[in-house]
């Protein structure tokens, strides 16, 4: 279907026109490698992310009972900042 053949003054028809356009761009751009590239930098922050924050919930545990390398991290940021 091209803008040609479509009456623009109907909603309907231009929905559905404009909807196939996304979907064959969509289609295109599911196996690029910028795409593949995109969710694979996705997952490295959302694991990042859980990571971070469950070094943080152990960060502001009591001393004692935080984990040796969140207390060796806390120590390295401790000295950075002095």
């Amino acid at each position: 279907m091209t803008t040609d053949t479509i009456d623009l003054a109907d909603p309907a028809l231009l929905t559905a026109h404009l909807a196939d356009e996304l979907a064959a761009v969509m289609a295109r751009l599911e196996g690029s490698t910028f795409v593949k590239r995109l969710k694979l930098a996705s997952r490295e922050q959302g694991s990042i992310g859980n990571r971070l924050a469950g070094m943080a919930a152990d960060a502001f545990s009591p001393a004692a009972g935080r984990p040796a390398g969140v207390a060796e991290a806390i120590g390295d940021v401790r000295d950075l900042n002095t």
